[in-house]
């Protein structure tokens, strides 16, 4: 009774980091983006997106929401709105000018 008693406790020791690390806020993928950025949003093929970071261009989309599985990106006539869940989003790319 005692061995399993310290079995459990050896066991609850060693999965409660791995139970803390999936709650903390971390980087995610969309940990480089804010609300309100610019962004050209592209379609490539199978319904996947590539979301180009752009500074400083006119006439581009814009990221309106962020949650944890999902991105809301809103075309730059304010007409449309996408909501991208983060399985359909194969790269997301910062694009710098020149220096």
């Amino acid at each position: 009774m005692r061995q399993l008693a310290s079995m459990a406790t050896i066991i609850f020791l060693l999965i409660l980091p791995l139970a803390q690390a999936q709650d903390q806020p971390g980087k995610s993928v969309f940990s480089n983006l804010r609300q309100g950025q610019k962004v050209n949003l592209k379609e490539i093929s199978g319904g996947r997106f590539e979301i180009q970071v752009i500074k400083d261009i006119p006439g581009v989309s814009k990221i309106t929401d962020i949650g944890r599985d999902y991105i809301v990106i809103e075309d730059a006539f304010g007409f449309t709105e996408l909501r991208i869940p983060v399985t359909s989003i194969s790269v997301i790319r910062s694009i710098k000018g020149p220096k």
